[in-house]
This record gives C-alpha cells, sequence and structure tokens, in this order.
C-alpha cells in the first residue's frame, strides 16, 4: 500500500526517494520543482516564478529536518534549466536567498512534469562559518581554468568545483 500526503508547505514526491536527509550537520535536499504543494501542479508565470517556489520549497524543507537551518545556509547546488536562455533569472534568484554559495547551471532538454528549472542542494547547519574563494588564470590563449572553493573554519566540510572553459 502507498499512502501520499499533501501538504500546503512543500509538495510531496513525484517519485520513491527522501525529499532530505541530514548527516552530522550537513542537509542533502533531493531536486526541487515548482510543483503547487496542494495541486501537484507546476505553478505559473514563467521561469522566475518557477525558480522562486522551487526555492521556498527547499528552504521548507531544510527547516522541517533543522529549525536552526535555512534557505542562506545553502553551501552548494546544481541548478537543472531547459534553456541557456533561463541561468541569468536562476542566477539573480538563487543569489537573492543563499550567502555566496557555489551553485553550477546545467542545461538539459527535459525536467520532470516539463518543468524549466530544479535546484538540488546541500546545506550546512551552521554555514556563517564558511569562506569563499574563486581562482583562475588562462592556459594558452583559448582555455580558462577557474577553481571555486568553499570550507568551513573547523575544516570538516568543503566544497570545490573546478571549471574549463573557452578563454575569450
Amino acid at each position: 500500500m502507498h499512502v501520499q500526503g499533501i501538504s500546503h508547505w512543500a509538495p510531496a514526491n513525484i517519485g520513491p526517494y527522501s525529499q532530505a536527509v541530514r548527516i552530522g550537520d550537513i542537509i542533502y535536499v533531493a531536486g526541487q520543482i515548482a510543483l503547487v504543494p496542494g495541486t501537484m501542479q507546476m505553478v505559473s508565470g514563467g521561469i522566475q516564478n518557477q525558480c522562486r517556489l522551487a526555492l521556498r520549497h527547499i528552504g521548507r524543507i531544510v527547516k522541517a529536518i533543522d529549525p536552526k537551518t535555512e534557505l542562506r545556509d545553502v553551501v552548494q547546488g546544481i541548478c537543472y534549466v531547459t534553456h541557456p536562455s533561463y541561468i541569468p533569472k536562476a542566477r539573480k534568484e538563487w543569489e537573492k536567498r543563499t550567502n555566496n554559495a557555489i551553485v553550477d547551471y546545467v542545461v538539459i532538454p527535459r525536467l520532470p512534469r516539463q518543468a524549466l528549472v530544479e535546484w538540488h542542494i546541500w546545506a550546512h547547519r551552521h554555514n556563517s562559518t564558511f569562506d569563499y574563494e574563486e581562482t583562475g588564470c588562462h592556459i594558452h590563449d583559448d582555455v580558462k581554468v577557474s577553481i571555486r572553493r568553499r570550507w568551513n573554519y573547523e575544516s570538516t566540510v568543503a566544497a570545490i568545483v573546478c571549471y574549463l572553459s573557452p578563454g575569450f
């Protein structure tokens, strides 16, 4: 027997997985799309509304796992979008709501329920103790390498992302 609950604060899962899990001080949140919780239908209004609602879901899920943690405590995320033109609006919404979190934008052909954006994140219960650094250099004239690091002062958690891109 499968029982599916409906809440008005975050959508129910559309698959057999946990919305979030906490291991020590780290909270991992599964991908969230902009489903309206009571109806399980996609929110209308385009990419900006979808970004806002999906990020609100993440914030509420994080808070349900640990009441002292919020969306500003996100350390790293992945944002899946279905068109490259959505990245600037997604970035703007992300930067408004997080505290200098690392994010990767990945363009994919399709998301569940025809969503335009999906967010997958991990948060640390004490993100205010994190620092951030970005370094970069050009290799030959056609390749740029940059490294983004984020770590906590206790040296128990770190995120390191390396990017290779054309060096225009």
